[in-house]
């Protein structure tokens, strides 16, 4: 898959979420000490840097905007098949377990975006709704400090029949300062989805180390 600039604000953005002050372990919730708030105010500030000098990280009027030359995947501009998005998914219909992949990984994302984290739980492997709490996870999901509000399926490359990793992109708003306010932002994400009985599921990052 295509490496973006943006990627450099992503890698920011993770070094901002490890700050936050609840984290999970193995399904028990335990509390971290306060973070520093000068490690915050620095990293924030080379979050906002790095976004005013990238192009690619920036979203504007609800569009994208990429720098010239950047690599993008064409199933997102592509106007004879528009990228799934979950503006499309309607929550209050019926889901199929058995639903293609790129419908399945847009179906989680709008669940997330609604703060409906209990039923993503649905869509996360197996074995890793085995060893965590579905409660706790909804919750973790829910404190995130960034909010999304939009996600596209880009693209997808697969190991095996029923081992893939998949692009989307996702639109989301983080407060960087008092002084800056709400930044409205958008990054590349891949996820290792795997199909197990006939049903895709995501299996998180730290899952697959």
């Amino acid at each position: 898959m295509p490496q973006l600039r943006i990627a450099k604000i992503a890698s920011l953005l993770v070094a901002l979420l490890a700050l936050a002050a609840c984290v999970s372990d193995g399904g028990k919730k335990t509390t971290t000490n306060a973070p520093n708030q000068a490690a915050i105010e620095k990293a924030q500030a080379e979050f906002q840097a790095q976004a005013k000098n990238s192009q690619s990280g920036i979203a504007k009027d609800g569009q994208f905007v990429f720098s010239e030359g950047e690599d993008v995947p064409k199933s997102l501009y592509d106007p004879a098949k528009p990228a799934l998005s979950t503006d499309q998914i309607k929550l209050d219909q019926p889901r199929d377990p058995k639903a293609e992949l790129e419908r399945r990984v847009i179906e989680r994302w709008a669940l997330l975006i609604a703060k409906q984290g209990d039923q993503a739980f649905d869509y996360l492997t197996p074995g890793y709704r085995a060893a965590h709490d579905r409660a706790v996870y909804q919750k973790e999901m829910a404190d995130r400090p960034v909010k999304w509000y939009r996600v596209l399926y880009a693209n997808a490359e697969c190991a095996s029949p029923d081992n893939c990793l998949v692009g989307t992109m996702v639109y989301f708003k983080i407060r960087m300062s008092s002084a800056t306010g709400i930044s409205d932002q958008f990054g590349f994400a891949h996820e290792r989805w795997l199909r197990i009985d006939g049903s895709w599921y995501f299996l998180p990052e730290e899952a697959a180390l």
